[in-house]
């Protein structure tokens, strides 16, 4: 998080002191989200995409003690708690309370509140009878609960809060399409492909390439021996990510996860498509502004959305890409975006303007090779990938039972542990060449099921 992005307040938002943790309707939260990214979204670094009234009250208070700790005004932190009490949190009821009430106290140059200063006061009320109602034990049992779960948000947040510094260490630009001048042709103008105009962030990060290895291969055990070259890969180490890469194997052991999970790591933007069935190369390389329905590129519009200059692209079933010659060959428009020196000035059809998508990396996934022309394999680093062994079981199944756990926003420490009659028999599947990631991600969702199903009875 750099230290020079300020707070800001170009609006006011009195809702957190004149509505009642309760009484805000749905429109009333989008507005109080809607103040909060105006205010505070870059100096939380929180990603425009998030949706505030969706995120959970330990992260609501976590964003809140966040926003304290960084300085932000009393509307702004004010903001948070009401979107967290609204959630029937206790804790977060009790903390806006003795918010208010601190606020109330301070002295009579603190702007805004003087003038709501009555509204506060019966907010501040309210909330006092909503915590006396609670009874003594009970609240003290709720107390707890919140408690906990807000530290683990807290030093969470923390965690994260060091990776996105670390993230955006080095603040380089690009220009993605410095020829660009009219997207009057697209559909709606063409407003989303504006950023390709001005300089994109190019994304850099401090984590270490060994650390980012050492977690894939915990993640991804029957993967060890390519998770050096995928962390290289993707923390963009010396030469490592300029020259695309190739997973290959059978289905199901993880060739897109592990890219994937990768890029999430570290925090680098990703654009994935499945090429399977592709009829034609539109989609690499964007439909003619002649068309009435011009389109720009896939590589264009994960530049765009990401407002990145350098995000991963990963393009999986490269195995079954179609095309002909005469809609245009999905297998030599890969060859072009394979070559270094022709993804510098990259013709996006639809836009009808060179790229420069020099800094973005590109990686493939296949079943096998011999559909792919050889020509496009020579300018790919091909990784082969194994099938999960008998001795990988247990940790594959342990990393897709915290995936079903994020899920459905439970503790890991919540899911059923498999019985030995379980392990046994995804041990034989291995040894068969039958048993892989997806068939454990059903099998921990299955125990999951199972486990609530026999609590409810």
């Amino acid at each position: 998080m750099n230290d020079d992005i300020p707070f800001g307040e170009p609006f006011s938002n009195r809702l957190w002191i004149v509505k009642f943790p309760g009484t805000l309707n749905f429109s009333q939260q989008r507005q109080i989200a809607l103040f909060l990214k105006e205010t505070a979204g870059s100096a939380l670094s929180i990603d425009p995409s998030t949706d505030l009234t969706k995120l959970q009250t330990r992260d609501l208070l976590a964003l809140a003690v966040r926003a304290h700790r960084r300085g932000a005004g009393p509307n702004i932190v004010g903001s948070f708690l009401a979107l967290s009490a609204e959630r029937g949190s206790l804790i977060a009821i009790a903390i806006l309370a003795q918010f208010i009430a601190s606020e109330l106290r301070r002295d009579a140059d603190c702007g805004y509140l003087i003038d709501d200063r009555r509204e506060a006061m019966i907010t501040l009320g309210y909330l006092k009878r909503a915590l006396d109602s609670v009874p003594f034990l009970e609240k003290l049992e709720k107390y707890r609960d919140d408690i906990v779960d807000l530290a683990d948000a807290v030093q969470s947040d923390e965690i994260w809060q060091k990776v996105s510094e670390s993230i955006g260490a080095k603040a380089d630009y690009r220009v993605v399409a410095p020829g660009l001048k009219s997207l009057a042709h697209l559909e709606s103008g063409g407003k989303e492909f504006e950023v390709l105009k001005n300089p994109l962030r190019l994304w850099r990060t401090r984590v270490s390439t060994s650390v980012v290895s050492e977690v894939l291969a915990a993640e991804f055990p029957h993967l060890a021996a390519i998770t050096l070259d995928v962390a290289r890969f993707v923390t963009g180490e010396a030469t490592e990510s300029h020259r695309p890469i190739l997973l290959v194997g059978p289905p199901g052991v993880g060739k897109d996860s592990i890219i994937r999970r990768a890029a999430e790591l570290v925090g680098r933007p990703i654009g994935e498509y499945d090429l399977a069935g592709s009829s034609d190369n539109r989609v690499v390389k964007g439909t003619s502004k002649g068309w009435s329905s011009a389109t720009p590129s896939h590589p264009a519009t994960v530049c765009a959305r990401s407002r990145c200059a350098n995000p991963v692209l990963l393009y999986s079933e490269l195995d079954r890409a179609g095309g002909s010659r005469r809609n245009g060959n999905m297998h030599e428009a890969l060859l072009g975006l394979a070559e270094p020196t022709t993804r510098r000035n990259w013709f996006d059809d639809g836009l009808g303007v060179g790229l420069d998508l020099s800094a973005v990396s590109i990686a493939f996934t296949a079943n096998g090779i011999s559909a792919t022309p050889v020509a496009l394999l020579n300018r790919l680093r091909i990784l082969q990938v194994d099938k999960p062994r008998p001795e990988h079981v247990r940790d594959i199944l342990r990393q897709a039972q915290r995936r079903v756990a994020e899920e459905q926003a439970v503790s890991f420490e919540a899911m059923p542990e498999p019985s030995p009659l379980v392990i046994r028999k995804l041990e034989s599947a291995a040894r068969r060449g039958r048993f892989n990631l997806r068939l454990a991600d059903r099998i921990a969702r299955s125990l999951s099921e199972l486990h609530s199903s026999m609590k409810l009875h």
